[in-house]
């Protein structure tokens, strides 16, 4: 959409195409509130076409989109632990599948038939974390703040998205940070830190 139809947004967090190219699904954050929420815009005039029921809060952010192949429903990985169905006709959401896992969601990847899942799950804290900050003119102070960091190795997780069943896990060695299916959903491929490919 033009700028000026996304200018009350102050985070364009994911975005990906209708399966006909007629619209943007994004998930975007409004400008001074720590929510989220999913909206429809229209490729050509750049308006809102329709808007999600509900949001989501600041830590819960929607960290995956993916158009089912019918280009009917739409699916999303939110930071909650949840696999959400939505009808793209009408904005309703379908189903909710509470994934059972400790952590929270580095990645997500639906494959070509939209009947697997992918995700890369993460065990984080909270822990001070210190930060240089350029002032300029050679200048620069430290700040330390409080965030989630990563805690272990993460694991990658094969969900049948139908059924609601976990079929795969298995722990990986790095850091690890997005997940593909391969166009006939035979192969998986997962990316990371500093190149790694696994």
């Amino acid at each position: 959409p033009p700028r000026s139809t996304l200018f009350p947004y102050t985070t364009l967090f994911r975005s990906i195409f209708s399966s006909d190219g007629r619209w943007i699904i994004a998930s975007v954050r409004p400008k001074e509130r720590e929510i989220y929420s999913l909206g429809i815009w229209d490729t050509k005039t750049g308006e809102v076409v329709r808007r999600f029921p509900g949001s989501f809060k600041d830590e819960h952010w929607i960290h995956q989109l993916a158009v089912t192949p019918s280009g009917k429903h739409l699916v999303t990985c939110s930071m909650d632990n949840t696999i959400r169905t939505w009808d793209i006709s009408n904005a309703r959401e379908l189903k909710r599948f509470d994934v059972p896992v400790k952590g929270t969601f580095n990645s997500f990847a639906l494959s070509p038939d939209g009947s697997l899942a992918l995700t890369i799950e993460q065990e984080t804290k909270k822990d001070w974390v210190t930060q240089r900050i350029d002032l300029g003119g050679g200048r620069f102070e430290v700040r330390a703040t409080q965030m989630q960091v990563p805690v272990g190795d993460p694991t990658l997780h094969l969900w049948d998205v139908r059924n609601e069943k976990r079929l795969d896990a298995r722990v990986l060695k790095g850091a690890f940070f997005s997940a593909a299916f391969s166009s006939n959903g035979r192969q998986v491929v997962i990316g990371g830190r500093s190149g790694q490919i696994g």
